[in-house]
């Protein structure tokens, strides 16, 4: 028996272990989009994360995880497609395959979609993350004014707002829109949430030209 007959086959005499097996998937994918857009900030957000951050990412942004996984709807429905055109084209034709081809076929296919399906998830996650980060720098999201616990204020004499890059359950991440002139890391503020006084949001900052 192949490996994917048996794959199939324990899925379909354990259907209960399905769903959760499935939202495992999507924690992981969760985990890799976090990951890769704190990390453009020079942030390891594991270290600031506690395992309900990781559980509960997938609902975090749910249209990311859907197009990431768009590829598996698509390669079924064209394999399903080959298949049809494929025995039409056959019996037209009057040509018959072998066992042998049919296996080689088969291996061939979901080889391919599951390298396909890999690539479209890394590409999608690198230029999402990436994209999102450039909006943060960019100051083309919603800027906050952040009073923590000691009375202090972040940001700067000139400019008093920050933007919010992200929370945790127990950390917050702020971008101050400044670089260290040696270094070239971001301004990056992490601040625990129960230091957090009070959040004020601020007028979105004009699109640098």
């Amino acid at each position: 028996m192949r490996p994917w007959d048996r794959i199939g086959r324990f899925v379909l005499e354990h259907q209960g272990l399905a769903v959760p097996l499935a939202y495992v998937g999507l924690v992981l994918l969760g985990m890799f989009h976090m990951a890769l857009y704190y990390w453009r900030f020079g942030i390891n957000v594991v270290a600031f994360a506690q395992p309900v951050d990781f559980l509960l990412s997938p609902l975090s942004d749910v249209l990311v995880i859907v197009v990431s996984i768009l590829p598996i709807p698509i390669f079924a429905a064209l394999s399903r497609f080959d298949r049809w055109f494929g025995a039409a084209v056959r019996k037209k034709a009057g040509t018959t395959r072998t066992p042998a081809q049919i296996a080689l076929e088969e291996r061939v296919q979901r080889t391919a979609q599951i390298g396909g399906t890999i690539v479209w998830i890394i590409a999608f996650s690198l230029y999402y993350s990436r994209m999102r980060a450039e909006r943060v720098e960019r100051g083309e999201t919603r800027r906050v004014r952040v009073e923590l616990a000691n009375g202090e204020h972040l940001g700067s004499a000139r400019d008093t707002t920050v933007a919010l890059i992200g929370t945790t359950s127990q950390y917050a991440f702020f971008y101050s829109g400044r670089r260290d002139s040696s270094t070239g890391a971001p301004g990056v503020t992490i601040v625990p949430v129960d230091n957090v006084a009070r959040i004020d949001h601020a007028s979105r900052r004009r699109r640098r030209r």
